[in-house]
């Protein structure tokens, strides 16, 4: 059985509580590599991609574009290559 890899909301400042799901990269089925960016999210301070931890297949998103997400909060979830 092949393993599933949360990909999360990372926290890229001590200040940093939440961030809003700017644009959304890949979908669901999409094979990616370890890299390749999945998503962005933007912050008062910035905007930024979030890339895939590992390679495999896009099997599902878990937030809603536009969203405010907190620090944490799962967006998508890869199905590792075996």
């Amino acid at each position: 059985m092949t393993e599933l890899v949360d990909v999360i909301v990372p926290r890229w400042g001590m200040a940093m509580t939440e961030a809003t799901l700017a644009a959304l990269l890949v979908k669901v089925g999409d094979h990616v590599e370890a890299g390749t960016p999945l998503f962005e999210l933007q912050t008062d301070k910035v905007t930024q991609e979030v890339p895939a931890p590992i390679a495999g297949v896009v099997e599902e998103v878990q937030a809603d574009f536009d969203a405010d997400l907190p620090v944490g909060t799962v967006v998508m979830r890869i199905r590792a290559d075996a």
